[in-house]
């Protein structure tokens, strides 16, 4: 049996996320927020990438963001999409 991934993908539709912003969005203390420390999507990506699966993020200013995870298992793939609501 062949290993396939479980996508799962978290979609909002805020402002978006600046292209510069994106590129740095896994670094340690990386945050827009005054009072945030900025380590979620770092500890977020490093404990992802321990099991060997795939955490990404795209987004379009003005329109959305997608963060995607991709789980290695052992069955047909198949994809969630979660719908924030802010």
């Amino acid at each position: 049996m062949s290993t396939k991934l479980k996508t799962v993908l978290v979609v909002d539709d805020g402002t978006g996320i600046p292209q510069e912003r994106l590129e740095n969005i896994f670094e340690d203390f990386n945050t827009t927020e005054r009072r945030e420390l900025g380590l979620g999507l770092a500890i977020s990506r490093k404990i992802v990438d321990q099991f060997g699966d795939v955490i990404s993020v795209t987004s379009t200013v003005g329109n959305s963001t997608t963060v995607s995870l991709e789980f290695a298992q052992f069955e047909k793939q198949d994809a969630a999409v979660v719908r924030a609501v802010s």
